[in-house]
């Protein structure tokens, strides 16, 4: 078998399996509907349409970046009470979000080393 026809037998195969797929589809009606494994790179080599779609993904990703949060928090971000977390909470969804700045964490965390305790700090409610 020459090495095109290996290809093309390879190819088959993983459109036929979910083996290495790296994106599913939610298809059909009602009690009907069903997950289909797709892989992106076909389907962007074979549509300008889902390499379009998957581009968007890619740069929506990046739109929801830090600074993106904050913005989108508005002034609801002054009325979190970030010292009111517990610590471990604090330090594994606060502080990986990136949505305070590092001056903003640094204030928190003293505030938490501190036994007396004010009523705000650098315009953050606690």
């Amino acid at each position: 078998m020459s090495s095109s026809g290996n290809s093309l037998e390879r190819m088959k195969h993983l459109l036929s399996t979910e083996e290495h797929s790296d994106v599913h589809f939610l298809v059909g009606d009602g009690d009907a509907k069903e997950v289909l494994p797709a892989h992106q790179l076909i389907l962007k080599n074979a549509s300008v349409v889902f390499e379009a779609m998957f581009r968007f993904d890619a740069n929506k990703e990046q739109r929801e970046n830090a600074e993106n949060r904050r913005q989108m928090l508005g002034s609801a971000l002054f009325k979190i009470r970030f010292p009111l977390f517990s610590q471990e909470d604090f330090s594994e969804k606060i502080v990986p979000s990136g949505i305070l700045t590092a001056k903003e964490m640094v204030g928190i965390e003293q505030y938490h080393s501190q036994s007396e305790k004010c009523g705000t700090f650098d315009g953050l409610l606690i």
